[in-house]
């Protein structure tokens, strides 16, 4: 029952990750909509690179999303 438990928590925390990178990254986005120059944005570990080719958001140096035109 406790490694359920565990593997619940890992599993919420893995996707509480996911959601706030995507909201970093469509703030760093909508950022460079406006400014139209690359835009570095961070929240903690997490940091969102905008540029006309792409939107990168990084978690200490691991890829956790990206689009690219």
């Amino acid at each position: 029952m406790a490694n359920l438990f565990l593997k619940f928590r890992l599993q919420n925390r893995n996707l509480q990750l996911k959601m706030a990178a995507t909201r970093l990254g469509k703030e760093a986005s909508d950022l460079y909509a406006v400014k139209k120059q690359p835009v570095i944005l961070s929240r903690g570990d997490l940091i969102a690179k905008a540029t006309v080719q792409r939107v990168v958001v990084y978690n200490n140096d691991r890829c956790l999303c990206r689009v690219e035109k």
